[in-house]
């Protein structure tokens, strides 16, 4: 199978975002809310890489001093220590400390949140396209003469309406 750099790119941006909601979830990183963009980083490539079970074992009752001491710990493979897991490790670590000119505080931190979940609503807006032409061919026109009182989806929520119409035949 062979992908293009943008696929690559769309596929790791989707497996990110799975990793991110495991560090944004104070059940298993309960200081996320203190956590300085860097961290942040650091612990997101922690978990992308040893999974989302060994992020909760390095943060639960740890303080954000205590996590940065143990990262390092994580660099075995079947109780053998792997130089590339030792460089990986090192790495997040060396991130995970870096100094940010001025850390945001959790009130910034929370608008911050609230300005991104914006922002990807807005994104998910403006993905809505005009019925594809398999949709007008099969149904007819593209609202359905009036019963759709936005006729623009995603090709997602089109494909969505399109199983519904089919199983009401």
């Amino acid at each position: 199978m062979t992908i293009t750099q943008e696929q690559a790119e769309a596929m790791l941006k989707a497996d990110m975002s799975k990793y991110e909601s495991y560090v944004n979830n104070p059940d298993y990183v309960p200081v996320t809310a203190q956590l300085t963009q860097y961290q942040f980083d650091a612990l997101v490539s922690f978990c992308y890489n040893c999974g989302a079970g060994n992020l909760q074992t390095l943060c639960r009752g740890r303080t954000i001093p205590e996590i940065a001491r143990h990262i390092t710990a994580y660099n075995k493979s079947s109780g053998t220590v792997l130089a590339g897991l030792v460089r990986r490790r090192k790495a997040e670590l060396d991130l995970f400390n870096k100094k940010e000119e001025e850390a945001m505080t959790a009130a910034e931190k929370t608008a911050f949140d609230k300005l991104v979940s914006r922002v990807e609503e807005l994104e998910k807006i403006t993905r809505k396209v005009p019925a594809p032409k398999w949709f007008v061919k099969e149904f007819g026109s593209e609202d359905l003469g009036g019963k759709i009182s936005d006729p623009s989806f995603t090709l997602e929520g089109w494909r969505t309406l399109a199983v519904g119409l089919r199983v009401r035949k």
